[in-house]
């Protein structure tokens, strides 16, 4: 390789190269400051699994001395700053008096903290206040507990900070439960309004309830509103102040599923007698059939083009085999009590328990020619068919579990998988094999049906939000895992399930309306289905905005579709009335999960909380984020950290242990993989870099392109290397600042004068210009310190002209 030195970059020219400003590495931890626990910020930040520091002050544990807002080795820990309750205001019992908790130095170390190292701060439950340009709308009228509609303000921020979380300005939000203060902009050159109140009874003018600060400190936004973790209105605000604060980059993910269960597919359902109450399964029962199936096939497929761009829906088929026997002959299904003899919470005992199968080892004696008299199973036996759906066992006769023997539990599994493998479906990747849905949420507790479980291969089971004692108080996002006290049984996770007020009996709109009353209209009054699904959406759209991921249970009755008159099911219909609400809410994408992508989901947060200690922080060079930069300290097990970025990023091809994620309009994720015992950093790099700083402007994305030299044997510069030293046929080299070898330059075609060294100009209006065309005169740079090659400059506009033909263009200035 013939190299041609550089001794000299321009004859009039002595540029020294180095950096304006020192590198910082600011953690990515949130701290939340409050003087009492705040539920709902707690569970949002852990829906997206955004790490955070919480913090408690009060009259008994008041701070002494700084904030912690350092490590050790005085790194700034936190990114973000959330105030759980405005200025942290509390009753002090000595003086009678109410004033916050932190003292006005302790306040002005955290407002030093902000403005150093451009953190933005969320305030909750706020007052406003002058000394941030708001004042309360009426004095005589301190709080709120009457409704307000809350409306998204008409100005540039608010639209930006709405749109920045995904939020549409058509979500109906109001304050109902929730306390607030009304305030008014005293100050609008460092106030705006970001949410307004409409007017009631109470308040009879628009008045405002968050508000964007903006003065010498930084930046702040403040509600003033009380949250609760129960309340919608109050999960729609934390997207917002969520995504603000941390400018949507975070190590977490924001994901929306959601995936239709149907149970029992293949058996039949009784049906209830209006007259008795009753159910009537010999000569009045209902079974699913194909043409139910084609009817899910078809709204499967056309739901998404309502939904937001990168949505996918597919229904879950938990099935039992022993249904497809008894359509073909009664007489050879197995004849198996299915239901539940004892307390919902049994614990059994292992080694006891109760046998209901007639004989043990049982074996299908059916071929798949025989089994295909039965039409359903003929229909799914095709794969154009059985792909269009997710599929998990729900044990072969529905048997409750929970006081099952080994024997029964064996019979129920293992018939069940071969009926599976005579379906063709056992080993496709539509079947989930390692996870189960139990009849009843049962056997969960009986140890004996666990190994049986874990024989089969088995690794998790799925619970439901009616049993509290199976799911994981602490986080909801994270799976329950069986005690010795719990199950007999240590360490078998459980994954949360929601059950549907459409119920196992329920065919048509009229027979659900109907049992709804039976079970509520003492408590509630008669309700219509009209108002039976306006419950039902604004329950499942709080769990699917609080980013829950659990799936939705319904029954194989509940698909009857084919001869009723709008060849609609239930299963539709309450579908169709939560996703319409969902969209007018946010703009996110949602997807199915089968059984088990979805509890990976749940153990893949547990490992990485659990096993993988690991710090996360933003490169931060000047105003910008350039990069993010994730470093393992102690890796018990492998897991998969994400990182959400608020922009694109530079892939290098040769990092195989960086993979990227978008879903449509989605954030891009970065998901950083790591095995057990790594020690090696990893680093994204963002493009293009992250305005940061308060007033910093945005940058153009740059067009990433490929590393030319690596075909030579020599890496691309990174960043502080790519001056440029050599030019030769192949291209411009530098040299690298760790081995002092050669490495391959990208022209940077926006600013080329940077690989020489040069600040580009700022216009093409110039004092001077250089005969070549490619190098100006800035007068009012002359004496400026920053540049020290004072005015010179080059012109952007040469940039082709550079990046074609540097060498001819340089050769004087380089000395060749």
């Amino acid at each position: 390789m013939n190299f041609i030195n550089k001794s000299i970059l321009l004859t009039f020219i002595t540029f020294i190269v180095g950096c304006l400003a020192t590198e910082v590495q600011l953690g990515m931890k949130l701290l939340v400051l409050s003087t009492s626990f705040p539920d709902s910020i707690i569970k949002s930040l852990q829906s997206y699994s955004i790490e955070y520091d919480y913090l408690e002050y009060n009259y008994k544990n008041p701070l002494k001395g700084d904030l912690p807002l350092y490590t050790e080795d005085n790194q700034p820990k936190y990114y973000g700053v959330v105030l759980g309750n405005g200025d942290l205001t509390v009753y002090f019992e000595d003086t009678g008096l109410w004033n916050s908790i932190l003292t006005s130095k302790q306040w002005d170390y955290l407002y030093e903290y902000q403005k150093k190292y451009g953190v933005r701060i969320v305030a909750l439950d706020d007052t406003p206040s002058i000394n941030f340009g708001t004042s309360i709308f009426d004095p005589s009228i301190w709080g709120v507990s009457s409704t307000q509609e809350m409306v998204m303000a008409d100005n540039d921020v608010a639209k930006s900070i709405f749109n920045e979380a995904g939020v549409k300005s058509t979500a109906t939000l109001d304050t109902r439960g929730l306390y607030h203060v009304p305030g008014k902009i005293e100050n609008d050159k460092i106030a705006t309004p970001i949410i307004t109140l409409k007017p009631n009874e109470e308040i009879k003018e628009e008045s405002v309830v968050a508000a964007y600060i903006k003065n010498d400190d930084g930046e702040r936004l403040s509600f003033y509103i009380a949250f609760g973790d129960w309340s919608i209105n109050s999960v729609m605000l934390n997207h917002l102040w969520i995504s603000w604060v941390t400018r949507s980059l975070y190590a977490g993910e924001r994901r929306v599923t959601f995936t239709p269960h149907i149970d029992d597919v293949f058996l039949s359902t009784g049906l209830l007698n209006y007259e008795t109450n009753e159910l009537e399964s010999t000569y009045n029962s209902y079974r699913s059939t194909v043409e139910d199936f084609e009817i899910l096939k078809n709204w499967q497929e056309t739901v998404v083009n309502k939904l937001p761009e990168g949505s996918s829906i597919k229904c879950e088929i938990a099935f039992n085999g022993n249904g497809v026997l008894a359509v073909i002959n009664p007489a050879i299904a197995l004849q198996v009590d299915g239901e539940r003899y004892c307390d919902i919470e049994y614990v059994k005992v292992p080694g006891k328990g109760v046998s209901r199968w007639p004989e043990g080892n049982y074996t299908l004696s059916y071929d798949k020619e025989f089994l295909e008299n039965d039409s359903l199973f003929a229909y799914f036996d095709k794969e154009e068919n059985s792909k269009n759906f997710f599929w998990s066992s729900h044990t072969f006769t529905h048997e409750n579990l929970d006081e099952a023997t080994t024997f029964d539990v064996e019979n129920e599994i293992k018939t069940n998988i071969e009926m599976a493998k005579l379906l063709n479906i056992y080993d496709k990747p539509y079947y989930s094999g390692k996870s189960i849905v139990t009849p009843q949420i049962s056997g969960l507790r009986n140890a004996d049906a666990l190994n049986v479980f874990k024989k089969y291969g088995i690794e998790s089971g799925t619970g439901d939000l009616s049993r509290p004692t199976l799911i994981n108080q602490e986080n909801p996002y994270l799976p329950f895992f069986t005690t010795m006290e719990s199950s007999n049984y240590e360490g078998f996770p459980i994954i949360p399930r929601t059950p549907t007020e459409v119920y196992y009996t329920s065919s048509t709109v009229e027979e659900n309306t109907y049992i709804y009353n039976l079970i509520y209209e003492d408590e509630i009054g008669e309700s219509t289905w009209e108002r039976f699904i306006n419950n039902e959406v604004d329950r499942t759209l709080n769990l699917m905005v609080s980013l829950r991921n659990e799936a939705h249970q319904f029954h194989q009755i509940n698909l009857r579709s084919h001869d009723l008159e709008e060849k609609e099911s239930l299963l539709q219909k309450w579908s169709n009335a939560v996703l319409e609400k969902y969209t007018k809410f946010v703009n996110w994408p949602v997807t199915s999960l089968k059984l088990d992508d979805q509890a990976q989901l749940y153990l893949d947060r547990y490992n990485r909380i659990t096993y993988c200690d690991i710090e996360k922080s933003a490169v931060i060079e000047g105003d910008y984020v350039t990069a993010i930069k994730i470093s393992p300290k102690s890796i018990e097990k492998d897991c998969k950290i994400p990182i959400t970025l608020p922009q694109n990023a530079y892939k290098n091809k040769n990092e195989s242990k960086i993979a990227f994620e978008k879903r449509g309009k989605d954030r891009l994720v970065a998901w950083v993989s790591f095995e057990k015992g790594d020690s090696e950093a990893k680093t994204i790099k963002l493009n293009p870099p992250l305005a940061w700083a308060t007033n910093a402007e945005a940058i153009e994305e740059e067009e990433e392109k490929v590393c030319w030299s690596e075909e030579l044997g020599y890496r691309c510069c990174n960043n502080g290397e790519s001056i440029v030293e050599y030019i030769d046929e192949s291209g411009w080299w530098g040299v690298t600042k760790d081995t002092k070898e050669w490495c391959g330059i990208i022209k940077n075609k926006k600013c080329w004068a940077e690989d020489f060294g040069l600040p580009c100009c700022e216009s093409d209006k110039l004092d001077y210009i250089l005969e070549n065309g490619v190098i100006g005169y800035e007068e009012k740079y002359e004496n400026d310190a920053t540049r020290p090659a004072g005015g010179w400059c080059g012109i952007k506009s040469a940039a082709d002209l550079v990046n074609s033909n540097a060498q001819e263009l340089f050769k004087e200035q380089l000395n060749l």
